[in-house]
């Protein structure tokens, strides 16, 4: 008789796909990420994986899901509520993206439409964006976007975009990384520059 799969079951598959996904396109990238080659990792048929995903896309989508899960709950370790000043973000963003390269690729090396995004990468997404904002809110008194602590956020998520482009490219180190987001906050919080130090490697 077939084997009938558990809820239990399912999920464990799901979990074992998903890293097992993300380990394969932080090697690939987006484009070398095929369904056989995922399957063939797993030790699966390459029809299997269509029984608990819709498509590719939606394996992709789930997978950045859990990429920005990890990151939010790195975040919410790590960060300093309120903010005690202007470096801290770009600090702990930073030590993130050198700590756990597979997983920050995966959320910033590709732009994925909106109407191709889990609930899960949807939910997770915003939870960073709403972690940011929670830090950076007490910061907006003293930065020129009239206190406005969602521009502050979406400035700062397009340097986490670009830097994070240039880190993974290898045109910058990890201590430019670093400093880059560092100096993102000092811009547009009025503050003045500070070395970024050995606390980025901690």
């Amino acid at each position: 008789m077939p084997r009938i799969a558990t809820d239990a079951g399912i999920a464990e598959f799901r979990n074992r796909l998903c890293t097992v996904g993300i380990e394969l396109f932080a090697e690939t990238g987006f484009d070398g990420f095929t369904m056989r080659q995922l399957a063939g990792r797993l030790g699966i048929s390459a029809m299997t994986p269509y029984r608990y995903f819709k498509d590719k896309d939606a394996i992709i989508s789930e997978m950045r899901g859990r990429a920005f899960q990890s990151f939010a709950d790195w975040l919410e370790i790590h960060l300093t509520f309120p903010a005690a000043d202007y470096t801290g973000l770009g600090q702990v963003c930073a030590r993130y993206a050198i700590k756990e390269p597979s997983q920050y690729r995966l959320m910033f090396a590709l732009v994925q439409p909106v109407s191709l995004m889990s609930p899960l990468h949807v939910a997770q997404e915003r939870r960073v964006r709403d972690i940011i904002a929670a830090h950076l809110r007490p910061l907006t008194n003293r930065n020129p976007l009239n206190g406005d602590p969602e521009r502050l956020n979406v400035v700062f998520w397009s340097v986490l975009h670009g830097a994070g482009a240039l880190y993974m490219a290898g045109k910058l180190s990890d201590r430019e990384f670093a400093r880059a987001l560092c100096d993102a906050m000092t811009l547009f919080t009025g503050g003045s520059a500070e070395a970024v130090g050995e606390s980025v490697n901690a």
